[in-house]
């Protein structure tokens, strides 16, 4: 959801899914990693966050780890009608939560939009997603709109591959063949 220097102000780290009780509990889908990651700030803000809109400020007061993700108890929401205003709802922090990465190491979310273009500077595409597959994460790259091609390149996250990330100008450098 955020990119730094996009002016957005919100990183999405879960969404909502579905009560657990009727005591006000949510169950939750956590993006983050490890995946109690999430409720180690000292607010969330939950809404539709990707429409940008400024949603609820709510604070953690207990959570849990479920089979299918984790459960979550917001402060002052104490019945299933209370917390009902929170399904579907993405959860996040404000970017200036976040802590400081070291040198050359970057949040999925950052990556997330910037143009890829290869060594011979040919734009291959935009960052779609990430994938986590145990050995290294792949970035899922789509063609840009408008190119005359519906190819799909999963590019690996590894040293060899990724030659520069240029956040300020939102682009990834990797040294991979397009293979058309």
């Amino acid at each position: 959801m955020d990119t730094r220097g996009t002016g957005k102000k919100i990183v999405v780290l879960g969404k909502v899914t579905g009560h657990y009780g009727i005591k006000g509990w949510l169950k939750v889908k956590s993006y983050t990693r490890p995946r109690d990651r999430i409720f180690h700030y000292d607010h969330l803000v939950a809404g539709k966050l990707a429409e940008n809109e400024p949603g609820t400020r709510v604070s953690v007061e207990d959570y849990r780890s479920h089979p299918h993700g984790m459960v979550v108890k917001f402060a002052g929401y104490n019945s299933r009608e209370d917390s009902q205003r929170f399904l579907g709802n993405g959860l996040g922090i404000h970017r200036l939560q976040l802590d400081d990465l070291p040198e050359g190491e970057f949040y999925w979310h950052e990556l997330i939009g910037l143009t890829v273009e290869n060594l011979e500077g040919e734009t291959l595409g935009r960052v779609q997603s990430l994938l986590e597959t145990g050995a290294n994460d792949v970035l899922v790259v789509l063609p840009l709109e408008g190119k005359n091609t519906s190819r799909e390149w999963l590019v690996p996250w590894i040293r060899s591959a990724i030659v520069n990330v240029d956040l300020d100008r939102g682009r990834l450098t990797v040294d991979w063949d397009h293979g058309d």
